[in-house]
C-alpha cells in the first residue's frame, strides 16, 4: 500500500527519456513502452530521486493550478498505475534512520541550490528577469490529470 510517508523511486529495470513535456518509459524486462505528459512527466522526473509521496504532492501543488484533494486522488492513482506496471518501487514503512537520512539529504540539496542561486552568474540573472517580468512569470501552470499510457511492445512473441 502506498502511504504519504512511502519513499518511492524508479525501478532499475526501466529506462526513460524526456521529450519536451512528455516522457517515454521502457520496461527492460517486459520490453513494453509507456508514456506520460505534463503532470505525469513531472512526477516521473521527480521520481528520478527517491521521494516521499508527501514531497511529490507538495511539489505538484506548488507548480500547478490544482485543488489539493484532486491532486491527492490523481497522484495516488498515477503512482498505483506505475506500481502495477512495475515501473516504481517503494519503501512502505521506512525506518526512523532512513527517514532522517532522507530529510538531511533534502536539506543539503536545498542549501546547495540556495548557494548556487545566490552566486552571480548562476541564478541571480534569472531572479532579476523574473522580478522584471512581473507576476505572470510566477504563476502556476495549468493542471492535467496524470495518466500512464501504454504505447506498445518490442517483444518478438507479439509479432507472431
Amino acid at each position: 500500500m502506498i502511504e504519504e510517508t512511502s519513499i518511492i523511486y524508479t525501478a532499475k529495470t526501466q529506462r526513460s527519456s524526456r521529450l519536451n513535456h512528455e516522457v517515454i518509459i521502457l520496461d527492460l524486462e517486459t520490453e513494453e513502452y509507456y508514456g506520460s505528459q505534463w503532470v505525469g512527466a513531472t512526477i516521473w522526473i521527480l521520481l528520478s530521486q527517491p521521494r516521499t509521496v508527501k514531497e511529490i504532492r507538495e511539489l505538484i501543488l506548488s507548480r500547478y493550478q490544482v485543488d489539493p484533494h484532486q491532486c491527492d486522488r490523481d497522484l495516488m492513482n498515477f503512482l498505483l498505475q506505475l506500481q502495477a506496471n512495475g515501473l516504481i518501487k517503494l519503501s512502505p514503512s521506512p525506518s526512523p534512520l532512513s527517514l532522517l537520512l532522507h530529510r538531511v539529504t533534502r536539506k543539503v540539496e536545498k542549501l546547495l541550490n540556495n548557494i548556487l542561486n545566490s552566486e552571480p552568474g548562476w541564478g541571480s540573472q534569472y531572479l532579476k528577469f523574473s522580478a522584471q517580468a512581473g507576476a505572470t512569470m510566477m504563476s502556476k501552470l495549468p493542471y492535467q490529470t496524470p495518466v500512464l499510457t501504454y504505447c506498445g511492445s518490442n517483444h518478438p512473441s507479439l509479432y507472431g
